[in-house]
């Protein structure tokens, strides 16, 4: 019973990961193009003028991303429900969340830094070409860390249910 009550803890927690998660890769997406939040993200959520800026880039992570937790943190937790307590279900949980971010943090980062490897300005994406955009290499690598991003997710989501399953196993 301890452990159904725990769950929708859980999933909360789940959320805010996700939401800091998101606010943070977009202050690095940021620094590598403020052009992609001033001239395309920002304006994509309608904030208001006063927010046209990181502090806007970081709200957009949280509200683009909370529901990536929560897509992440249900599978963990109903794998999570083999353990015999509460306890260890929270402990086990928090290794696989961390090793969800983790996973999906590295993605994110090999993604960006192949970017500088493999975009030039004669291979930009046609999605990159945006008018009002000076920089649109830099652009197109904001971009691309964003859309893997995704990815890295599910990637992480199944790195973090395997070792779910492996915390699970031993303890039944």
């Amino acid at each position: 019973m301890q452990k159904l009550l725990l769950i929708p803890i859980l999933l909360m927690l789940s959320c805010l990961i996700g939401a800091l998660y998101g606010a943070i890769h977009n202050q690095i997406s940021y620094t590598v193009s403020p052009e992609y939040f001033l001239s395309f993200k920002l304006h994509q959520f309608g904030l208001p003028e006063h927010l046209i800026h990181r502090g806007g880039a970081a709200l957009v992570g949280a509200l683009s991303s909370w529901w990536m937790g929560l897509i992440i943190g249900v599978p963990i937790c109903f794998i999570g429900l083999r353990p015999k307590n509460a306890s260890h279900l929270a402990t086990a949980f928090s290794k696989s969340a961390s090793v969800a971010v983790g996973v999906t943090l590295l993605l994110g980062t090999v993604t960006l830094t192949a970017s500088f490897f493999t975009m030039t300005p004669d291979n930009i994406p046609v999605s990159a070409m945006r008018p009002n955009v000076q920089d649109a290499l830099a652009f197109a690598r904001a971009g691309a860390m964003h859309d893997f991003g995704y990815l890295g997710g599910l990637v992480g989501m199944a790195a973090g249910c395997v070792l779910m399953w492996r915390e699970c196993s031993g303890r039944d």
